[in-house]
């Protein structure tokens, strides 16, 4: 009986540093997933920003042609 509370500490320790990495995993995953919400807004609102200033431009152009 006396090897028993060794090996139960042991095994308590795995299990701690084992849920640990799983929550070190968890929140790598949180900030990846974060990162890519970041980068798809980012590209979405590029691409909206492009987009409107071609709509301008266009626009402009079109007005600069009908006053000449």
């Amino acid at each position: 009986t006396h090897l028993h509370p060794n090996t139960n500490t042991a095994h308590t320790h795995k299990h701690t540093y084992t849920q640990r990495q799983t929550q070190q995993t968890k929140t790598h995953i949180a900030h990846l997933q974060k990162n890519t919400q970041n980068t798809l807004t980012h590209t979405q609102r590029h691409t909206e920003q492009t987009y409107t200033h071609k709509q301008t431009h266009k626009y402009n152009t079109q007005l600069t042609h009908r006053s000449s």
